[in-house]
């Protein structure tokens, strides 16, 4: 899984403003995969199709994403928050408007339902804006 998502990181995902180092997105994504925190979406032949990722936040770490303050993935505890923030989502085009990021978005769901939060948080692609949902909203 995780060369999926280097080479989507690295190849597909185009929006991103800055780019980690090669290294840096290695041990970015296995400690994602490690902490529970990426989902995926497979084909019939089981081959990885799209998946999302979220980060864990408390309230000083949101207010750092929403001001546009630095924010080290590598050096911040992603796991013990009030707070989902979707920090990535990708699907392959031809798996796009078929309803699987609502299928990503159970997944998620179903994998953290023991784990309390306040609601998720998400940053439009287009605006920048952020987005929130109280929990149980979507």
């Amino acid at each position: 899984m995780i060369d999926y998502l280097i080479d989507t990181y690295k190849n597909k995902e185009d929006w991103h403003d800055t780019r980690m180092k090669d290294w840096q997105v290695k041990e970015h994504y296995q400690r994602q995969l490690g902490r529970g925190n990426i989902v995926f979406m497979y084909d019939d032949n089981d081959e990885p199709v799209g998946y999302l990722e979220i980060y864990w936040l408390d309230n000083k770490q949101l207010g750092k994403m929403i001001n546009k303050k630095f924010f080290d993935v590598l050096a911040e505890d992603l796991t013990d928050g009030d707070f989902v923030y979707v920090a990535s989502a990708y699907l392959e085009p031809e798996y796009r408007n078929k309803g699987y990021i609502y299928d990503l978005n159970r997944l998620m769901k179903d994998k953290h339902k023991d784990h309390e939060y306040v609601g998720i948080i998400y940053e439009e692609q287009n605006t920048g804006n952020f987005q929130f949902y109280k929990k149980g909203e979507i």
